[in-house]
């Protein structure tokens, strides 16, 4: 025990005595914190001169700091603190840098050099326990040199919407065995493949679950249910499509214009049919129905292209003796390279996905091809492109919206900046024709004020950004996908040990896959309590919409028909029948509805 106090005694006079040396003292002795301030606040800096920072200030103000200066330094020391200024960077927390002459300067710095137990709670506590009245900064400040690269700037990317590229509008069939899962990897295939009209079965979601949703595509969905596995269509938002009808549990009729260089609409027909023996004579009952609704389409519109596509359950070669190809007009797109679409586990592969044209669809598509390399399930992908020249998806429009974070942030910067005293202060009349002009003068100084601070920016509606561990193993499970199509293509079995190697980083980029779903969820509940906190209702309102709102997304043009009644389906139709019908509601005859006396 005796050891200890003396221990203690010895730390306690070293603290003392730099205590001294630093010209501290206790509160009795604290100076008039105003009249320092008004002599010292704005003096000049001379080149004699130290720069310290000082962290963790909390929200003081100046004149709070000097307050706090004075409390703890003596009139002579305090005197040769030239200047303190409050400095707000952006992403770091606020600090004062403050100007320091002569010994105190000195001082100072041989503290900080020797690392000494001024910065230590100990030395805290016994301060506050010599001084008459608590110090709320003493125990938090935390002073330093001045680095120059404290205020470096960073480069930060600006958030600019993309320019459009060329994009060859293809279309596809995929079983995806699974929508719920494997969606990342869906959006990354449409991507790649440049696919604008998709038809894929085995969606394996029902009305319970989230709807399916795809950016940038407009969905047309048949749930999952009893002895039906489900199945969808994803049409491009550039093209303008709607859907015709459908026959649960078969296929769904969507009829698409606006492919470059196409004057006729398209009609897509999704088919889903039945797998098994026992399903056969069903599954000839849906072909004679699909032959009569093409005979229907064909009737109406000679010049019509049928495009019938999915997952048909047959062999290529049994196929073409369903659709009977001399009567209908109806054959299969050929198929460039293997035909093969479906490689179980066990089992030879086969060729189950078709496409299925009429002559003036086939005149307007290539050859498909199998991706082998998409495996993402047992069925790969077939897609043909169209045979017109590519064309460029719409310029994405451009939105801002306040970060309510960095406008709380920057609140006090935002009031107080000198761009608004270029706005005049008058006062107007509602009915006033200048009032037009100021506010507009108003929103463009907000815009500028909020830009600067960084509380506006552009959203874009961007790519997701996936780890550099899903993209190789993405490489790698599409490499292995691929050799074991090459191999069961032409010896019909794929060897054990690639089928090991493929089970393996199948399982590996599950795992990773689940890992970066659940960050990505919590970061969805994150931004939704912000929206809370921020009390930005209508953006939390429209995140919990599109997350459970069913009935498929829309596009941004629907077509309409006109006072004729014709469909109008083109961009340029649509416009000029809304237009014609709004022209009518303002100017054609109000008759008895507007005539007071006769009501």
């Amino acid at each position: 025990m005796e050891n200890l106090d003396q221990k203690h005694n010895s730390v306690t006079g070293r603290q003392s005595s730099r205590r001294g040396a630093l010209g501290l003292h206790d509160a009795t002795s604290s100076l008039n914190k105003s009249g320092h301030r008004g002599k010292l606040g704005y003096r000049g800096i001379s080149s004699g001169t130290e720069r310290l920072v000082v962290f963790n200030v909390g929200n003081l103000t100046i004149r709070q700091a000097w307050g706090e200066l004075g409390a703890m330094l003596q009139p002579e020391a305090l005197t040769n603190v030239v200047k303190i200024t409050r400095v707000t960077t952006m992403n770091r927390p606020i600090r004062f840098d403050m100007w320091v002459k002569g010994v105190l300067a000195d001082n100072l710095k041989r503290t900080i050099r020797n690392k000494t137990v001024l910065r230590t709670p100990y030395f805290c506590r016994v301060m506050r326990d010599h001084m008459l009245k608590p110090v709320k900064a003493l125990g938090k400040w935390r002073v330093d040199l001045y680095k120059a690269w404290r205020d470096r700037k960073g480069t930060r990317r600006p958030n600019i919407a993309e320019k459009p590229d060329v994009w060859h509008d293809g279309i596809a069939t995929f079983n995806l065995n699974g929508f719920p899962s494997k969606k990342e990897d869906l959006c990354r295939f449409l991507e790649k493949g440049q696919v604008s009209v998709c038809a894929i079965q085995e969606t394996l979601v029902s009305e319970r679950n989230y709807p399916i949703r795809c950016e940038g595509y407009t969905v047309y969905t048949q749930h999952w249910a009893e002895g039906f596995r489900g199945q969808a269509v994803l049409v491009k938002n550039h093209l303008t499509s709607y859907e015709v009808g459908r026959v649960e549990g078969v296929y769904i009729h969507v009829k698409i214009n606006g492919i470059h260089q196409m004057a006729n609409p398209l009609h897509v027909i999704a088919v889903y049919l039945p797998s098994g023996g026992a399903e056969r004579g069903r599954k000839t009952t849906i072909i004679l129905d699909l032959l009569v609704l093409h005979r229907k389409i064909t009737l109406a519109d000679p010049e019509a292209s049928v495009v019938i596509l999915g997952d048909w359950n047959y062999e290529g070669h049994l196929l073409d003796v369903k659709l009977r190809t001399m009567e209908t007009g109806l054959s299969r797109l050929p198929v460039r390279g293997s035909p093969l679409t479906r490689f179980p586990k066990m089992g030879r592969p086969t060729s189950i996905d078709h496409i299925v044209c009429n002559i003036n669809g086939m005149l307007l598509l290539r050859h498909a091809r199998v991706h082998r390399e998409c495996g993402i399930s047992d069925h790969r992908p077939l897609v043909a492109q169209f045979r017109v020249k590519p064309g460029k998806p719409g310029v994405p429009i451009e939105r801002w919206t306040y970060d309510t974070q960095m406008m709380k942030r920057y609140a006090r910067e935002v009031v107080n900046s000198n761009r608004w005293n270029v706005l005049p202060v008058e006062e107007c009349e509602p009915q006033d024709e200048s009032l037009e002009g100021l506010t507009t003068h108003f929103t463009s100084t907000m815009t500028d004020v909020t830009k600067e601070h960084g509380a506006l920016r552009m959203t874009v509606n961007g790519k997701l950004r996936f780890p550099k561990k899903l993209k190789s193993l993405w490489r790698k499970r599409d490499m292995v996908a691929k050799k074991i199509a090459k191999m069961a293509s032409k010896d019909g079995q794929p060897s054990q040990k690639l089928l090991k190697q493929w089970k393996g980083i199948q399982d590996t980029y599950k795992k990773a896959h689940n890992q970066w779903k659940m960050h990505q969820q919590y970061k969805v509940v994150g931004r939704t309590c912000q929206d809370i906190r921020g009390c930005d209702y209508k953006a939390l309102w429209n995140r919990i919409t599109r997350k459970i709102a069913h009935g498929g997304q829309i596009s941004g043009v629907q077509p309409v028909r006109n006072k004729q009644g014709k469909l109008c389906v083109t961009n340029e139709d649509i416009m000029d029948a809304i237009a014609e019908h709004y022209d009518d509601l303002a100017n054609a005859d109000p008759g008895n509805s507007q005539d007071s006396e006769y009501w």
